[in-house]
């Protein structure tokens, strides 16, 4: 049986933190030799969105279409963490966080996750330059300076590096 994988990206995502993400499950299927892992990329309105450096990234779904059975869901970051605040966004993920067994965010997607109040009560992670920007934002959430975090059915990465 396979894992299924989806992958939320904001506009402005940080494609490091995707692409090595990705390339991860990539590989692992690779050595495996099968398709274990499986993903899709979901985005909140279009079928593509602009990164963080001006590509324009093809995207399998969006938030308001029926989506796969998931078994985790990973908010990715955008390079403002101040961004995306869509009034959208943040319902959708609190209805995925009752579907989808495992909640993750990469880089500054931990943001995005704390506003949809799925982060109280757990310890993350955040990108190094944003650390103090998401304790200021908030404070009652446990921040570990750790590359990654799984914290039960959370995990957050401070991205890759």
């Amino acid at each position: 049986m396979s894992k299924r994988i989806g992958f939320f990206v904001p506009p402005q995502v940080s494609l490091l933190g995707l692409d090595c993400a990705l390339d991860t499950l990539r590989v692992a299927n690779r050595v495996r030799g099968d398709d274990f892992y499986r993903w899709c990329t979901i985005g909140e309105a279009d079928h593509a969105v602009q990164t963080s450096n001006d590509l324009r990234l093809a995207l399998d779904y969006t938030m308001h279409e029926s989506l796969p059975e998931l078994d985790m869901l990973f908010v990715c970051g955008s390079i403002d963490p101040a961004e995306p605040k869509s009034a959208r966004t943040v319902p959708w993920l609190r209805y995925m966080s009752r579907r989808v067994p495992t909640l993750g965010g990469i880089t500054s997607g931990a943001f995005l996750l704390a506003r949809a109040g799925l982060l109280d009560g757990y310890t993350c992670t955040v990108h190094w330059e944003n650390a103090d920007l998401f304790r200021q934002e908030f404070p009652d959430i446990r921040v570990s300076d750790a590359v990654f975090v799984i914290d039960r059915d959370r995990m957050t990465s401070a991205g890759g590096f």
